[in-house]
């Protein structure tokens, strides 16, 4: 390791785990280094709680690094750094020195311009921006990846394109070998909670319905609100009802999936436009109807009922599910002490967006009704405690009810 080649240093002590350094003197199994804190490749430090000690900023002389090798004989916490031309590229496989120091550090370097979407080579790395970037999905952005079933040359976006990584652009690949190969293509989307999974696959299902039902010119192609046939309508539709009944809040995400899907659309004809869609759940965490973590909500679906207007619940409608008292007063939604969203999202239009969806996708009023009635029988439910001695009475929300009138109720609601 020559002296003033620049370098990462691993320090997990430190928050920012890798440090920007130069190196000032080198053993066979030490560096002494000094941090580079002028370079601007030092990330910076998180955001501190109050009751969390200030971190010690005065000025640090040069620091000796044992080095640390791995089985093969690679050093593992003294890595090579890129020069500052070559940290930021739109496919991290381009770095000279690939690693997890560069990695984290083109990542970070991408964040701070809101450049969200970065390639591994066919993979593409998406962080959360936790913030609305419209710029990124608009009708002239979305122009930009549509297929052209005219074109004789609609193949995949080359690595190599102008073009800044996208959603569109990985949606834009699969449809493309669908049309050319006729072969069924998988999008895999992981990542942990709050990563921004359930947005990406709205952002993936509206590229497919949009650029499936027209041509590359069409002035069809305006964005999530143009014209679309009833398909189309139905597959972008599915997703106000299962963020409604499966999604909630938690400690790190306002709308976390809880649950999994897997979404498989069918596409007909030569141009391959959408024919309809199967969506699979499975792993539902039921066990948040009856009990969630403090600062954490139960499902969507039981605030946004307890919200809406009376344009999409009547007053009579709410009186008949007894749903006057608010979330404070069913047991279900009173004991994590949150009721409220912390992302600007409104339960009461949320709820206008669930049955808008349910229309959509064909329900009549009365399932629509009766689909609402258990969600209402569920939160009375919850308040029901039942006496020691079994059928002599039954408790709901500190009222006696005779075990026959309590039944009633549930069965006819």
């Amino acid at each position: 390791m020559d002296v003033g080649a620049r370098v990462w240093v691993g320090d997990p002590s430190d928050e920012r785990v890798w440090l920007a350094a130069r190196v000032l003197q080198a053993s066979a199994s030490s560096v002494s280094v000094e941090l580079d804190e002028e370079s601007g490749d030092q990330a910076p430090p998180r955001r501190r709680n109050s009751y969390e000690e200030e971190p010690d900023t005065s000025p640090q002389g040069p620091r000796n690094v044992p080095l640390a090798f791995t089985s093969s004989g690679e050093c593992s916490n003294v890595l090579p750094r890129n020069l500052p031309t070559e940290q930021d590229h739109r496919d991290l496989v381009a770095l000279p020195h690939l690693h997890e120091a560069s990695i984290l550090n083109a990542l970070r370097l991408r964040y701070a311009r809101h450049a969200i979407y970065t390639h591994i080579g066919e993979i593409l790395i998406s962080i959360n921006p936790f913030q609305d970037l419209p710029e990124l999905y608009g009708p002239e952005v979305l122009k930009g990846y549509v297929y052209d079933h005219n074109s004789q040359n609609g193949d995949r976006i080359a690595a190599s394109d102008l073009r800044e990584p996208h959603l569109f652009a990985v949606a834009r690949a699969a449809y493309t070998d669908i049309v050319q190969n006729e072969r069924s293509q998988s999008i895999l989307i992981s990542g942990e909670s709050g990563a921004g999974k359930t947005e990406a696959t709205k952002i993936m299902m509206m590229y497919f319905a949009l650029t499936c039902s027209t041509g590359k010119d069409s002035e069809a192609i305006q964005g999530p609100d143009s014209p679309r046939t009833t398909i189309e309508d139905q597959v972008l539709q599915s997703n106000p009802i299962l963020e409604a009944f499966g999604n909630a809040r938690t400690v790190r995400n306002d709308n976390s999936s809880r649950f999994g899907k897997f979404i498989e659309l069918r596409f007909r004809d030569q141009r391959r436009k959408l024919a309809g869609a199967r969506i699979r759940t499975y792993l539902l965490e039921k066990i948040r109807v009856i009990k969630q973590a403090p600062h954490e909500r139960n499902f969507h679906i039981f605030y946004e009922l307890l919200s809406a207007g009376t344009d999409c619940v009547s007053k009579e409608q709410r009186q008949a599910l007894a749903l006057g008292g608010g979330a404070k007063s069913f047991r279900l939604l009173n004991q994590s002490l949150c009721s409220k969203r912390r992302d600007g999202v409104k339960d009461a239009e949320q709820f206008r967006a669930t049955r808008r969806a349910m229309h959509q996708l064909g329900m009549s009023e009365r399932e629509i009704a009766g689909v609402l009635e258990i969600v209402a029988a569920i939160l009375h439910m919850g308040n029901v405690d039942f006496e020691q001695w079994g059928l002599r009475s039954l408790h709901e929300g500190g009222r006696a009810f005779g075990g026959f009138h309590i039944g009633a109720w549930t069965c006819s609601h």
